[in-house]
Protein backbone atom coordinates (compact mmCIF):
# COMPACT_ATOMS: atom_id res chain seq x y z
CA UNK A 1 0.00 0.00 0.00
CA UNK A 2 1.53 3.34 -1.04
CA UNK A 3 1.09 6.19 1.42
CA UNK A 4 1.75 9.86 0.83
CA UNK A 5 3.83 10.77 3.88
CA UNK A 6 2.87 14.45 4.26
CA UNK A 7 -0.76 13.49 4.71
CA UNK A 8 0.02 10.72 7.20
CA UNK A 9 1.72 12.17 10.26
CA UNK A 10 -0.69 13.82 12.68
CA UNK A 11 -2.90 12.48 15.44
CA UNK A 12 -5.83 10.15 15.13
CA UNK A 13 -8.86 10.59 17.30
CA UNK A 14 -11.41 8.59 15.42
CA UNK A 15 -12.17 7.39 11.96
CA UNK A 16 -12.89 10.85 10.56
CA UNK A 17 -11.41 13.17 13.17
CA UNK A 18 -7.75 14.02 13.56
CA UNK A 19 -5.01 16.07 12.00
CA UNK A 20 -2.90 15.47 8.96
CA UNK A 21 0.63 16.57 8.33
CA UNK A 22 0.98 18.03 11.82
CA UNK A 23 4.32 16.79 13.15
CA UNK A 24 3.78 18.31 16.62
CA UNK A 25 0.52 16.38 16.99
CA UNK A 26 2.24 13.19 15.87
CA UNK A 27 5.03 13.77 18.39
CA UNK A 28 2.53 14.16 21.27
CA UNK A 29 0.19 11.32 20.28
CA UNK A 30 0.43 8.16 22.36
CA UNK A 31 1.50 5.12 20.34
CA UNK A 32 1.25 2.06 22.58
CA UNK A 33 -1.63 2.21 25.04
CA UNK A 34 -0.74 -1.01 26.81
CA UNK A 35 -0.83 -4.77 26.67
CA UNK A 36 -3.88 -6.95 27.23
CA UNK A 37 -2.97 -10.59 27.55
CA UNK A 38 -0.33 -11.11 24.89
CA UNK A 39 -1.77 -8.45 22.54
CA UNK A 40 -0.54 -4.88 22.15
CA UNK A 41 -3.12 -2.10 22.29
CA UNK A 42 -2.23 0.77 19.98
CA UNK A 43 -3.65 4.27 19.89
CA UNK A 44 -4.79 4.19 16.30
CA UNK A 45 -8.18 5.13 14.98
CA UNK A 46 -7.38 5.77 11.33
CA UNK A 47 -8.19 3.89 8.18
CA UNK A 48 -7.78 0.13 8.35
CA UNK A 49 -7.48 0.29 12.12
CA UNK A 50 -8.37 -3.38 12.32
CA UNK A 51 -4.81 -4.13 11.18
CA UNK A 52 -3.68 -3.07 14.67
CA UNK A 53 -6.14 -5.21 16.66
CA UNK A 54 -4.41 -8.58 16.76
CA UNK A 55 -0.69 -7.86 17.13
CA UNK A 56 1.15 -9.89 19.74
CA UNK A 57 3.89 -8.51 21.95
CA UNK A 58 6.33 -10.83 20.17
CA UNK A 59 5.28 -9.51 16.75
CA UNK A 60 5.55 -5.89 17.87
CA UNK A 61 8.97 -6.59 19.34
CA UNK A 62 10.11 -8.35 16.17
CA UNK A 63 9.27 -5.38 13.96
CA UNK A 64 10.71 -3.02 16.58
CA UNK A 65 14.02 -4.90 16.49
CA UNK A 66 14.11 -4.65 12.69
CA UNK A 67 13.17 -0.97 12.62
CA UNK A 68 15.78 -0.23 15.29
CA UNK A 69 18.39 -1.05 12.66
CA UNK A 70 17.48 2.12 10.78
CA UNK A 71 19.87 4.95 11.46
CA UNK A 72 18.68 8.39 12.48
CA UNK A 73 19.92 9.63 9.12
CA UNK A 74 17.85 7.07 7.21
CA UNK A 75 14.70 8.09 9.05
CA UNK A 76 15.45 11.81 8.56
CA UNK A 77 16.12 11.23 4.86
CA UNK A 78 12.69 9.62 4.46
CA UNK A 79 11.03 12.76 5.81
CA UNK A 80 13.33 15.03 3.85
CA UNK A 81 12.42 13.12 0.67
CA UNK A 82 8.74 13.65 1.50
CA UNK A 83 9.34 17.43 1.45
CA UNK A 84 8.97 18.13 5.14
CA UNK A 85 10.76 21.24 6.39
CA UNK A 86 13.90 20.98 8.53
CA UNK A 87 12.13 21.47 11.86
CA UNK A 88 9.37 19.06 10.89
CA UNK A 89 11.57 16.16 9.87
CA UNK A 90 13.62 16.61 13.04
CA UNK A 91 10.45 16.31 15.16
CA UNK A 92 9.15 13.36 13.15
CA UNK A 93 12.49 11.56 13.33
CA UNK A 94 12.45 11.84 17.14
CA UNK A 95 8.85 10.61 17.25
CA UNK A 96 9.52 7.62 15.01
CA UNK A 97 12.61 6.68 17.00
CA UNK A 98 10.61 6.89 20.24
CA UNK A 99 7.91 4.64 18.79
CA UNK A 100 10.47 2.14 17.58
CA UNK A 101 11.96 2.14 21.09
CA UNK A 102 8.50 1.46 22.57
CA UNK A 103 8.21 -1.65 20.40
CA UNK A 104 11.69 -2.83 21.35
CA UNK A 105 10.93 -2.28 25.05
CA UNK A 106 7.71 -4.28 24.78
CA UNK A 107 9.72 -7.21 23.55
CA UNK A 108 12.32 -6.83 26.31
CA UNK A 109 9.64 -6.56 28.97
CA UNK A 110 7.91 -9.69 27.70
CA UNK A 111 11.18 -11.62 27.49
CA UNK A 112 12.14 -10.56 31.01
CA UNK A 113 8.68 -11.12 32.45
CA UNK A 114 8.39 -7.42 33.31
CA UNK A 115 5.09 -5.62 33.12
CA UNK A 116 6.19 -2.07 34.01
CA UNK A 117 3.64 0.43 32.84
CA UNK A 118 1.78 -2.14 30.76
CA UNK A 119 -1.88 -3.00 31.36
CA UNK A 120 -2.82 -6.63 31.57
Amino acid sequence: MAVKLPSTFGKTIGLFIGTRSEPRDYLKAKFVVGVKGDRVEFNYGGKRGSLFHDITVAQAGWIGDRLARLSERQIRDAFRAANYREGEFSLLTKAVQARINELVELNRAAAGGEKRGLRN
